[in-house]
């Protein structure tokens, strides 16, 4: 299960959670309108952005089937429900599926189960501008 772990802290995931975000931030409350209009029109930087969501989806997909087939621990499943990264999968990752295929995929509620059931706070997603703090702390 460590390897599992390990797998988020790669320069693969980090990236692809960072791309995502950056999606999301930079198209705001319309990021799964903008994301099929570009995926129609064959913009190459949606290509990037759908094989950052699948990789994302997977990595949380495989945890939560582990878990699932009692060969994940608690303690393990706590571990991947407390990740930063777990946000972007239920704010991100979920909507861009659903607005593509149309079907919503149980996994994203189980995760807000296991997130309550471990006592744990559903993950959102920062909304702050870069350079809001700075200027927020200058006064």
């Amino acid at each position: 299960m460590s390897a599992h772990l390990k797998e988020y802290g790669s320069d693969a995931m980090v990236r692809n959670l960072r791309l995502l975000r950056r999606w999301e931030h930079t198209h705001g409350q319309d990021f799964t309108v903008k994301f099929r209009t570009e995926m129609d029109s064959g913009n190459s930087e949606v290509d990037e952005i759908e094989k950052a969501r699948r990789e994302v989806k997977y990595f949380f997909y495989v945890a939560e089937r582990l878990f699932a087939s009692k060969l994940a621990s608690q303690k393990f499943m706590r571990e991947i429900c407390s990740l930063a990264g777990l946000g972007i999968l239920l704010h991100i990752v979920g909507p861009l599926e659903y607005f593509l295929l149309g079907v919503p995929d149980p996994m994203y509620e189980q995760y807000g189960q296991l997130c309550e059931r471990f006592k744990i706070e559903e993950p959102t997603l920062r909304r702050t501008v870069v350079g809001q703090k700075d200027a927020a702390n200058s006064k």
